[in-house]
Formats: structure tokens, sequence, C-alpha cells
């Protein structure tokens, strides 16, 4: 089971309701936090995951099926991790039931606030060089790891 969730922009944006329901497990690493991102005329979806804060960004059209696109992204990008066939198909079984919720705590959308700071600069790179998106998702997932506190060498 996967839970997502979604700040009021991206719930609207989906035409869903959230309610005030708290899930029933919370596994992080099975929970997304999702948020909108307006670029330059077009909408994306921004993914962010609890645990790791990988990100996944799905460009939003009324041809696509997000949630299909979301899966078919961590897809993709477990792929590129090298991670193993089974560990992958583990993962996206948990697709099979998604939990849609609101995201009330001030923590977690102070982190979804961060990235997606950090997810503009490279949405727009990548927008201009005509390169397929999931290199804007590298260049955010890589970039949460390169900051340092001061006199620390270790990731934050």
């Amino acid at each position: 089971m996967i839970n997502v969730f979604l700040t009021k922009a991206l719930a609207s944006r989906l035409n869903l309701s959230t309610g005030n329901a708290r899930p029933l497990e919370n596994n992080p690493m099975y929970s997304w936090m999702g948020h909108i991102i307006p670029l330059e005329g077009q909408e994306y979806a921004l993914f962010i995951n609890q645990a790791s804060l990988f990100t996944v960004i799905v460009k939003l059209e009324p041809s696509i099926d997000v949630w299909q696109a979301f899966k078919s992204q961590i897809a993709s990008n477990l792929h590129h991790l090298h991670l193993e066939a089974p560990i992958i198909e583990r993962y996206l079984d948990s697709f099979d039931e998604i939990t849609i919720l609101k995201l009330k705590d001030k923590k977690l959308l102070a982190r979804v606030n961060v990235v997606t700071a950090k997810a503009k600069g490279s949405i727009l790179k990548i927008l201009k060089t005509t390169l397929p998106m999931s290199f804007a998702e590298t260049q955010v997932n890589s970039a949460k790891y390169n900051r340092s506190k001061k006199g620390c060498d270790c990731p934050t």
C-alpha cells in the first residue's frame, strides 16, 4: 500500500478529496508527498518519498493517468539505479492500493517546499535543453545530498 500526502494545490488540480483521515499504516519508504509546480505555462506534479526524499516529477496533462505515470517514473528510476528486478517488482506491487491523504504535517510540508525550490531550477534547465524529465529528477536528487553543514563533510 502506498500513501500519498497531497498539498491542497495538487489535490485541487487532480480533483481529489483528501479528507482528514490518517493512514492505517505508514511506512515512510512507501509514503510520498505530492505538490504542484507551475513552470512556463506547464504544470508538474512533484512527488517526494518521505523516507529518502527521492523525487519523481510527472508532467500534468489531460491525457495522462497521473498515478500510472508516477508508477512508471519510479520503475524507470529504480531500473536506472540498477536495482534487482525482484526488488523493483515488490515495490511496484504496493501500487495496487494507493491511499490519498492531506499533507498536514508542517515538518513534511517544509521538506516539500525545500525540494520544490531546488526542483524548479533543475526542471527549467531540462525544459530548455529538451532532455528527458528523468535528468531533472537526477539533478534534484543529487543536489539534496551535496549540502554539508559547516565543519562537517557528511550529507544532511
